[in-house]
């Protein structure tokens, strides 16, 4: 299941058989909001709570710096990454 907009947060990728999702948020031209990203991994942990398995991604156009308290939880991707994993699968 994909949801987009949940809550404000821009994507959400859930398997229920895998007990697995990713969380996604997306920045293009603007910053991480005061407490947004802690916001949504806090909404996710709580109505998410029985999967295993939890990846929050924070993807912007270029490297940006994110709230301190978040840096150990979301992985930091820009889009340049994001080609050349495209560009590795094909």
């Amino acid at each position: 299941e994909i949801r987009r907009e949940y809550k404000n947060i821009d994507l959400i990728f859930l398997s229920q058989k895998n007990q697995f999702c990713i969380i996604i948020e997306n920045k293009i031209h603007s910053t991480e909001q005061n407490g947004q990203l802690e916001k949504y991994r806090k909404i996710v942990e709580d109505e998410y709570n029985q999967f295993k398995h939890k990846i929050f991604i924070y993807l912007s156009l270029e490297d940006q710096s994110i709230s301190e308290s978040e840096q150990d939880q979301y992985l930091q991707l820009n889009y340049e990454h994001i080609i050349k994993l495209i560009q590795c699968i094909i």
